[in-house]
């Protein structure tokens, strides 16, 4: 996890949510919402200490899946940060609601619990997840299913309106345009990383291969023409190089495919990548046959 102010997007491949937990995807550049203050929401809400519990239960699986060095759980979570990701989701919820009409039902959530039985590639964290609120179903839904219905409503509403994101986008492809001129003119991958940083935040985040990493699926030509839009793979808000190195196989298999075919060797740039909540840009630094070492550039959309 990127711990410079907390934030950070990951894609895991629980299958349930993109980056689920603060340890794994800790989203501060989410949708801001003015039509509720956070305290009158939690103050509204019945066992809302009850749910803090709970969110700091899921929160401890996943740090004790994170390979890295690490510091103590309860400095990486305090109990205040934790009582800000409820309020937070609540919020979304009663966002929802008000200004879209949208109420989550029953249906909903028992659709969504059954997806992430079906597609998780980790079926032993999730398992872990349901232990640690005791095989509860009503409190395994309130914690883990309902925040994530509410949230794929709340960015299905937001990004079907392209014309908020335009200028964010278009920011995106220009500096990619400046890149690759650069990069003819025989730019080199540290002169590249600096234009990176010089347009907002960058980190550099390292994924490790399991076994020989397989070629590209399609030519790189074919996959920079088209429109890409998956979930966030990269952790922001640092510049020195993340400790954290993370199974590629965890990335979306389309992002997959994207990264092997563009990112080949030091300098190489993918695509702009739209994510639910802005978009990025990789700069390759290394590749081996074991791992691939990026630097990102992340331009959030409009809140």
């Amino acid at each position: 996890m990127n711990r410079a102010g907390h934030t950070g997007v990951s894609v895991r491949k629980l299958g349930f949510r993109a980056g689920a937990g603060i340890l794994l995807r800790l989203l501060l550049t989410a949708v801001a919402f003015t039509t509720v203050r956070a305290e009158a929401m939690a103050e509204s809400t019945p066992d809302f200490s009850a749910l803090v519990a709970d969110r700091i239960a899921i929160e401890r699986i996943y740090y004790n899946h994170r390979l890295e060095t690490k510091p103590p759980f309860e400095e990486v979570l305090p109990r205040p940060l934790a009582e800000e990701l409820v309020r937070r989701d609540l919020n979304k919820e009663h966002a929802l609601k008000k200004s879209f009409g949208i109420e989550i039902t029953a249906a909903d959530l028992e659709a969504e619990a059954r997806r992430m039985d079906a597609v998780t590639h980790a079926p032993e964290v999730l398992a872990e997840l349901k232990q640690a609120l005791n095989n509860d179903p009503k409190r395994f839904t309130q914690t883990v299913v309902r925040p994530i219905v509410v949230e794929k409503r709340l960015h299905g509403r937001f990004n079907e309106d392209s014309s908020l994101h335009v200028s964010e986008r278009a920011k995106a492809e220009r500096l990619r345009i400046e890149l690759l001129k650069a990069r003819q003119e025989k730019a080199t991958p540290k002169q590249l990383k600096e234009l990176l940083r010089s347009a907002g935040k960058v980190s550099d985040q390292t994924w490790h291969f399991e076994g020989e990493p397989p070629g590209p699926v399609f030519t790189t030509t074919a996959i920079q023409s088209s429109n890409y839009s998956g979930s966030g793979t990269a952790r922001f808000g640092a510049v020195e190089p993340s400790d954290e190195s993370i199974s590629f196989g965890e990335l979306q298999p389309e992002l997959q495919t994207l990264l092997k075919a563009q990112l080949q060797k030091p300098g190489d740039l993918s695509a702009v990548v739209e994510t639910d909540d802005g978009f990025l840009l990789f700069l390759t630094r290394d590749r081996t046959a074991r791992r691939l070492h990026v630097t990102s550039l992340y331009i959030p959309k409009q809140n």
